[in-house]
């Protein structure tokens, strides 16, 4: 056949390349965890940097919810008010438990959480996407949505029936492109009648929206103390922007604002005025019901105002709720269930129940539901000024047993660190609809559906946000996220244990208070799952100290803020457990099921000890960093003692006796009972990660002076007041270290200046302290590498990243650099600094080489994850075949992989196109000139000098890339049921003229541009091209060249030759 005589299937001599010194990494991270998707083509545009792990089922402190019963079944919406979105379900009624959202408003898609509006999320910007939203609200089946961070309330029609989400109504604002406050005049404390202030500058408030029964929209404007109606013709029509309201309650008019009310019984009782409304609703009479409260310390101010219609502006209220009775003069004390069956702490939602069943107010601050008698029944004013509850909903004391001193009965989860069917961290708002009420439970982060059981509220039977009832996690948890963003700052450890066959990766999510352990890191990829969690029961849940959730109460298996990790020789865990100032030994933790219980506490002299801010040899305030020095014994970073701890080994290691060990060295300090902060060669600030290489020399990042202090061998240093032997400066604010125990160079982690550099081993870092390589990575917080020189990176976003070596892909005909590949491309592969390797293997020696397998030697190439047709493969190169599938809008993920160990060799992304057009170069000819790959007329021949084609004969030109076709056959495999051509446009160039364009003699036969263009019968991702050589071609050597969809094929001035055939 003319393909071996001519040597395609080795694709230009597949070649083998030496192997470099270093390796070199890519630029970009290849895999990911934490995170949904990695972002493509740029892996740094992160959709989130939320909490967890983002994919539309979880919740981020919802603050609305809202029911449309305009449809059956009824549709749930829910401002998920931190994820900046709100999520909806079709079916309100039967959905089970933490099933995702059917639908998104505020996003562009389910795993995107960054802030939308005006002049906001820059790299994919939404100017009617949503920032904090706080209120939702339905309406004959539009969805009203309180954008509170761009003060504006957004209506849209129907959404599920939309086609696309666009808003058509925008109350405050006089476009989709502005957000500011009180419009026009744009100041907080100048209330106008067109604007609102739905934010302080600094947080948004909760914002209710409701409706009257005659379609009159009425909402909260809490930032100007105020309520508003807007009448329903004002509203109802389609792209209405900046409607003025025509009714105001809370102040005396559109444009006044009264001084803020006192907190005593003055402001209390004060009718005509507001604080901070939180909550509208209207009885079957028409009553309004405003819940308020004092926005800074609402146990002082917190009520619910009655106001009778007909409304108007300025008006007072009728009754109040909310203010206690006072004790009677000589009377006995009021007891706590007098008090707080009346008194409120932030109420934030107003419900009724059927019939006279009563009232409903979710009362935030105290995390519970009040049942109230109806309005009718309250007793009157001159007996009592507020009526009491009957029922309260969130507490298992009932009225009669609430205490203000329980801890329990005014306090999240009934004094719990977890939630239960029954109970309530912070409600934001509720809806009663059917017989339910639907809560959004904001700090339990989910919503709770409870029916209605004699007057009162039984167990929740469904929630959402959350996967059972007993957890409440940010974003829900399963051991697929990590929360390293936290309000001490963003920490993380990332730890290879490389002491078996199979590599493990634990990585400490400080807040989520555990340590994540995953088996094989080679086998890694977006939305991994860990296989075992140590600080928690279960990958669920995240308490502080588990079970009791309590600082002053750590256990042997329990975690606060892990930081800091390190695996010794024998495959075990040390932990350093930040927030319980200790360091935790967990034995082999994959060797051991269930719940992981440590061995040796250093730092605390038991495993129950509670935390100690002193400074003594023995005990530990904050611990962070982990190091072993050499074979001599630990170091520990303590960042709030400033200071570095050195704890010798006993006879090589650490037994149970040594549980307390004292250390012997303190570096830092001057002495083991000081902490201050230390600027000079001796001191340090804030101390962070810390590292030590193979002669025992700390490392120490000292994040406080920007810094990185490198000590001598630790032996040789003094027992206090050490100096550096050498001070890496210019290192930015780095938190992150590790020394390669192989070279000894050091990496280091620069969050604020968004990279990772490596330097120099020691002895040569001294004499050149520059950076050698920097790599890009979004705030990178912790660094390490695995035993191939894989670099793996804990970044600010809440996700751990790996960097693997770079690989190049060009078309295999021209080997063209630049120039995008395309589906069924036949490509070849070359690895930067390393090999694929040893072994070389080809199809063609297999007994059945078609279809192409997608591995040979032990090697396959994915592409977007898809495993790639294989020609050949050898340490320097592999030739492969680009699926059918391959998008190609975007760059495709390109990765090489070891299949026996799952390991990743190299990756990189490569360019696509729909056509990548490229002729098989037979053999070179001379300096800059090389002989297509062409068969002459008679089908047998090969062109060349000496076999010349004839004019006026049909040849075929061998080449690649032709892009998308009819009915393509399996990827690596030939056309099974006749010719198949190629849809792209094809021009063909022979001699100095496209073919369409050579002049015809006289006597020549009509002939086509071209007779045929489409795949190869013979060989998967060949595309060939049958054309006649026109009668005017000059005999001699002759240029040929191919141009698809205007794409050319082999560039001369980027290949450095030209093509050519020879004509007779």
């Amino acid at each position: 056949m003319f393909f071996n005589k001519i040597g395609v299937l080795t694709l230009a001599a597949v070649c083998s390349t030496a192997g470099l010194a270093q390796i070199t990494l890519n630029q970009q991270p290849t895999r990911q965890i934490g995170h949904t998707l990695l972002p493509q083509p740029n892996p740094f545009n992160v959709t989130t940097v939320n909490p967890n792990l983002v994919e539309g089922r979880e919740f981020f402190s919802p603050t609305g919810v809202a029911v449309d019963t305009s449809v059956t079944p009824p549709r749930l919406y829910v401002a998920d008010t931190r994820n900046n979105r709100v999520l909806a379900w079709k079916d309100a009624v039967n959905f089970t438990n933490g099933k995702p959202a059917d639908l998104v408003l505020g996003q562009r898609d389910m795993i995107s959480t960054f802030a939308n509006g005006p002049n906001r999320n820059t790299t994919n910007p939404l100017s009617t996407g949503f920032a904090v939203p706080s209120g939702v609200a339905v309406y004959q089946g539009d969805v009203y949505v309180a954008d509170a961070g761009n003060n504006r309330v957004l209506r849209f029609r129907k959404p599920f029936a939309a086609t696309d989400q666009v808003p058509d109504l925008c109350i405050g604002q006089p476009s989709f492109n502005t957000t500011t406050v009180n419009y026009p005049g744009g100041q907080l404390n100048s209330p106008t009648d067109k604007g609102l202030a739905l934010n302080n500058g600094n947080q948004a408030f909760t914002v209710a929206i409701t409706f009257d029964s005659q379609g009159n929209l009425w909402l909260t404007d809490a930032g100007n103390n105020r309520v508003l109606r807007y009448a329903a013709a004002d509203i109802s029509p389609s792209n209405k922007f900046a409607p003025t309201p025509d009714r105001e309650i809370g102040q005396l008019d559109f444009f006044s604002k009264q001084p803020a009310l006192p907190l005593n019984g003055v402001g209390r009782l004060t009718l005509n005025q507001l604080a901070t409304p939180a909550a509208i609703a209207f009885d079957a009479l028409g009553r309004l019901y405003i819940a308020d409260a004092d926005s800074n310390t609402p146990a002082q101010l917190s009520r619910v105002l009655v106001f009778s219609p007909p409304f108007t502006t300025g008006m007072s209220a009728s009754r109040i709720m909310g203010i206690p009775p006072t004790q009677p003069t000589g009377g006995p004390a009021l007891t706590d269930a007098q008090i707080y069956s009346v008194a409120m702490n932030s109420p934030s939602a107003i419900f009724f129940l059927p019939g006279t069943q009563g009232i409903g107010v979710l009362d935030s601050g105290y995390h519970r539901v009040l049942i109230f008698d109806p309005y009718d029944q309250w007793p009157d004013v001159s007996t009592a000024t507020s009526p009491s509850a009957k029922f309260v909903v969130g507490h298992a004391s009932g009225i009669s047993g609430i205490k203000s001193t329980d801890t329990k009965s005014l306090f999240s989860n009934d004094g719990n660190p977890l939630p239960s069917t029954s109970t309530f961290s912070g409600p934001q708002a509720a809806v009663f609809v059917n017989n339910e009420l639907y809560v959004a439970d904001s700090n339990n982060n989910r919503v709770v559906v409870m029916p209605l059981q004699s007057g009162t509220f039984g167990p929740a039977t469904r929630v959402l946000g959350q996967d059972r009832f007993n957890t409440n996690s940010i974003n829900l948890i399963e051991g697929r996220e990590f929360f390293f963003t936290g309000s001490a700052g963003n920490d993380s450890a990332v730890a290879l244990d490389s002491t078996g066959d199979v590599p493990h990766l634990y990585v400490s999510d400080p807040y989520n208070n555990r340590v994540l352990g995953f088996r094989d890191v080679r086998s890694l990829k977006s939305g991994s799952a860990a296989d075992i969690v140590i600080g928690q029961p279960d990958k669920a849940t995240s308490v502080c100290n588990y079970p009791l959730g309590d600082i002053n109460a750590p256990t042997q298996s329990s975690l606060c803020r892990p930081v800091g990790l390190l695996v010794d020789a024998s495959g075990n865990l040390y932990v350093a457990d930040s927030l319980n100032g200790r360091v935790l030994r967990f034995p082999t933790p994959f060797s051991h099921q269930g719940n992981q219980v440590a061995d040796l506490v250093l730092g605390k002299s038991n495993f129950t000890s509670p935390p100690l801010t002193d400074a003594t040899a023995r005990n530990m305030y904050v611990p962070y960093g982990l190091a072993f020095a050499g074979g001599n014994g630990l170091l520990v970073s303590d960042q709030n003692l400033n200071r570095v701890l050195f704890i010798p080994y006993t006879n090589g290691g650490f037994t149970s006796a040594d549980n307390g060990k004292a250390a012997t060295k303190v570096f830092g300090q001057t002495d083991f009972t000081s902490s201050s902060k230390g600027s000079n060669d001796t001191g340090l600030s804030s101390p962070h990660h810390i590292a030590a290489d193979t002669d025992g020399r700390p490392y120490v990042v000292d994040s406080g002076n920007s810094r990185v202090l490198i000590f001598d061998q630790v032996l040789n240093n003094p027992d206090k007041g050490a100096h550096a032997a050498y001070t890496l400066n210019g290192v930015g604010g780095a938190e992150g270290i590790f020394v390669n125990p192989n070279t000894g160079e050091l990496w280091v982690t620069d969050p604020g200046g968004n990279a990772i550099r490596k330097f120099l081993r020691y002895d040569q870092l001294v004499f050149n302290p520059a950076p050698t390589v920097s790599i890009p990575a979004d705030g990178p917080i912790a660094v390490a590498q695995d035993q191939y020189g894989d670099l793996i990176v804990g970044d600010g976003t809440n996700r751990v990243t790996f960097y693997y070596p770079a690989l190049s892909s060009v078309n295999g005909a021209s080997f063209q650099s630049g120039r995008a590949l395309a589906p069924n491309a036949i490509a070849s592969i070359f690895p930067a600094g390393t090999t694929f390797g040893k072994d070389t293997a080809t199809a063609f020696d297999l007994p059945k080489p078609l279809p192409l397998p997608t591995v040979l030697a032990d090697i396959q190439v994915t592409v977007n994850g898809v495993p790639a047709p294989l020609y050949a493969v050898t340490p320097g190169q592999i030739n492969y075949v680009v699926p059918w599938s391959t998008d190609t809008g975007n760059p495709a993920d390109v990765q090489v992989l070891r299949v026996s160990t799952g390991q990743l060799l190299a990756a990189s992304l490569v360019a696509m196109n729909n056509v990548s057009p490229a002729i098989f170069v037979s053999r070179p000819l001379s300096q800059g000139v090389s002989l297509a790959a062409v068969i002459n007329g008679d089908g047998v021949t090969v062109n060349d000098p000496t076999h010349p084609a004839k004019r006026g004969d049909i040849i075929s030109i061998f080449g690649t890339g032709q892009g998308m076709v009819s009915g393509p056959p399996a990827d690596g495999d030939i056309p099974k049921n006749g010719v198949v051509s190629a849809n792209a446009s094809l021009r063909v160039v022979i001699g100095t003229d496209y073919t369409d364009q050579i002049t015809k003699l006289p006597g020549e036969e009509n002939r086509k541009p071209f007779e045929f263009s489409g795949l190869s019968p013979n060989y998967p991702g060949m595309w060939q091209v049958n054309v006649q050589i026109p009668m005017a071609t000059p005999p001699g050597q002759t240029p040929i060249a191919l141009q698809l969809n205007s794409v050319g094929s082999n560039d001369p001035t980027v290949v450095g030759y030209r093509l050519v055939i020879y004509v007779q």
